[in-house]
């Protein structure tokens, strides 16, 4: 099994630097990332990639400086990163996600799941062949994620800690 994660508002709630970060302000933004706050339930998910020695990527429109920022930060087990600069193509492309896939080893689509909070990541990892995941838990806007057609559902980081142990 491998997973691919989007960054903010899916496993981070960046909400606070949403302004700084739509704008560019990067600068403005990192000195936020300690008071972002991590979603109940994402550490489980995490306990459990380490346990169970899951690869996992994170895809995300938003700069490597910033990823590799949170990802150090709040520790997560996450080496491989796509971010704004990899790929001239964003989500709802599934360039990003094609990268990730070459970059987790090219592993066999039917074996990846792909976690987002908007239609764009669940557009991106259906063209991509990979299986889709709409966590509704940091949506803005849920209803054009679950238009986006999801392959599953969730809504709490809970609900993914216990998929994770079935499949």
């Amino acid at each position: 099994m491998y997973l691919i994660f989007d960054l903010d508002q899916t496993l981070l709630d960046s909400s606070i630097a949403e302004e700084h970060r739509q704008n560019r302000q990067w600068s403005n933004v990192y000195p936020l990332i300690p008071r972002m706050k991590v979603y109940e339930g994402i550490e489980d998910i995490f306990a459990h990639i380490r346990r169970a020695d899951i690869k996992v990527a994170i895809v995300t429109s938003s700069p490597s400086t910033y990823c590799s920022r949170v990802i150090q930060h709040y520790n997560w087990p996450i080496p491989i990163t796509v971010c704004f600069h990899d790929t001239t193509q964003r989500k709802p492309h599934p360039a990003p996600i094609q990268l990730a896939l070459q970059r987790l080893g090219n592993p066999p689509p039917d074996q990846v799941y792909s976690f987002g909070d908007m239609g764009t990541d669940i557009t991106a990892s259906k063209a991509a062949g990979v299986r889709s995941a709409a966590c509704l838990w940091g949506s803005n806007n849920p209803q054009a994620l679950l238009a986006a057609l999801p392959d599953f559902t969730f809504k709490t980081p809970h609900e993914v800690v216990t998929f994770l142990d079935t499949i």
